[in-house]
């Protein structure tokens, strides 16, 4: 092989080494007409009583942040599926508020309306307004 081929490979190389290490740069994916942000304004018509609890919808699946832990689910026609959770500790009045919180999204309908989500599930509603 000679010298110049062997610089054409390494050139190769070096640009796909680049460009993949770019794509994997960002642990975010590129927003969507359909990415929307929102925070929890009340569960059974009560405000939240711990810090902000937020929600983004990207096409089928909504991920989130509690207090302490994150969370994220697939919506397969409008009903939520099993949550993921990440299992950090906290204070016990917050974690019970996110065991809580976490027990009536799975399973919940979700009825996306002009600026609200509302998760809907046997005797609980959950309600989370359009982010600004």
């Amino acid at each position: 092989m000679s010298k110049h081929s062997v610089s054409i490979i390494l050139l190769t190389l070096t640009f796909g080494l680049v460009a993949f290490f770019s794509g994997c740069a960002s642990s975010k994916s590129m927003p969507t007409e359909n990415d929307q942000t929102y925070s929890l304004t009340s569960i059974d018509g009560e405000a939240p009583t711990v810090e902000a609890v937020t929600l983004e919808l990207k096409n089928k699946e909504i991920h989130g942040n509690g207090p302490i832990n994150r969370w994220q689910a697939s919506v397969e026609f409008g009903k939520v599926g099993p949550m993921i959770v990440t299992r950090r500790g906290g204070p016990a009045h917050i974690m019970q508020f996110e065991s809580r919180f976490i027990s009536q999204m799975e399973g919940s309908v979700m009825e996306q309306k002009t600026d609200e989500l509302v998760f809907s599930k046997t005797e609980s509603t959950i309600v989370f307004s359009k982010s600004e």
